[in-house]
């Protein structure tokens, strides 16, 4: 690759073309002998139409959510669709929210940075209410096996 390349006028000309043909950097550059960044950069300088970038998706977005809808797994649409797991997630249906109680479906509440495990307040109070009584019943536990252990270490 040539790093001390001139832009000349009719260089400049013949990169216009190129560009409004519809040729790649990477096209445009391997003509004129310098590397793709020299290429974006005078295109970028010269200000030339920008392209749109387009996602090419060889699945229609429907059939997947329409799969996942069915109840299959992420990782079996995906090998089924031949596509990522990440594609398929971007373009499956969200999931509905349920509450880590009752298990009843509910809507996001509006604001806030993590949305509520719990459908209502009665739930997640008894939520809270059976974790803590849960924790105190290990933690007694715990302390007896210390103390049944510690009694008979000293009998010896």
């Amino acid at each position: 690759m040539n790093h001390e390349t001139v832009w000349t006028q009719e260089r400049i000309e013949r990169l216009e073309e190129l560009w409004a043909g519809g040729h790649s950097a990477g096209v445009v550059a391997r003509e004129f002998g310098v590397t793709r960044s020299a290429v974006i950069g005078k295109v970028s300088r010269l200000k030339l139409a920008k392209r749109p970038t387009q996602r090419r998706l060889d699945v229609d977005p429907e059939k997947i959510a329409a799969m996942h809808n069915e109840g299959m797994r992420v990782a079996d649409i995906a090998q089924a669709l031949g596509v990522s797991q990440r594609t398929v997630v971007r373009y499956s249906p969200p999931r509905p929210m349920v509450c880590a109680w009752c298990s009843a479906p509910f809507e996001k509440k509006p604001g806030g940075r993590r949305p509520c495990r719990y459908c209502c307040d009665e739930c997640r109070r008894n939520a809270k209410t059976r974790m803590s009584r849960e924790a105190r019943a290990r933690r007694r536990l715990r302390r007896k096996e210390a103390v049944s252990s510690a009694d008979g270490a000293a009998a010896l």
